[in-house]
C-alpha cells in the first residue's frame, strides 16, 4: 500500500511540474487546472507513504526503504512517460495489484 501511495503522490507532483509530457493531455489539463490542490494531495500521499513504510518496517528501516522506492518511482515515471504514454498502464497495473493484494490478503 505504501508503494501505491508513493506512486500516486509522485505522479501528482510530477504532473504539476512544467516538464510533464504532452502525451497525456487529459491528466495534464486536469492537474494544471487544480495545480495547488494536486501538489498538496501529492505531498500528503507521499507523507502517508512514509508513515506506512515506517509502521510496517520500523522507524529506522522504513524511511530508507521509502527513499529507495521513491527514487525508483521518480526515475521510472520520468523515463516511462517520456518514452511512450502506454507505459502509464504499467504503473496503473502495479498500483491496482498492490491495492488488491492489500484488500484480499
Amino acid at each position: 500500500m505504501g508503494i501505491t501511495l508513493a506512486l500516486f503522490g509522485s505522479f501528482l507532483c510530477y504532473g504539476a511540474s512544467k516538464y510533464f509530457p504532452d502525451s497525456l493531455p487529459l491528466a495534464k489539463r486536469f492537474i494544471r487546472a487544480h495545480k495547488k490542490a494536486c501538489t498538496t494531495l501529492g505531498a500528503v500521499l507521499l507523507l502517508l507513504s512514509l508513515v506506512r513504510f515506517g509502521m510496517v518496517n520500523g522507524y529506522a528501516t522504513g524511511p530508507i526503504m521509502f527513499a529507495t522506492i521513491l527514487f525508483l518511482i521518480f526515475s521510472a515515471l520520468v523515463i516511462a512517460l517520456s518514452v511512450h504514454k502506454n507505459f502509464i498502464y504499467l504503473f496503473i497495473a502495479i498500483a491496482l495489484g498492490d491495492v488488491l493484494n492489500t484488500l484480499l490478503f
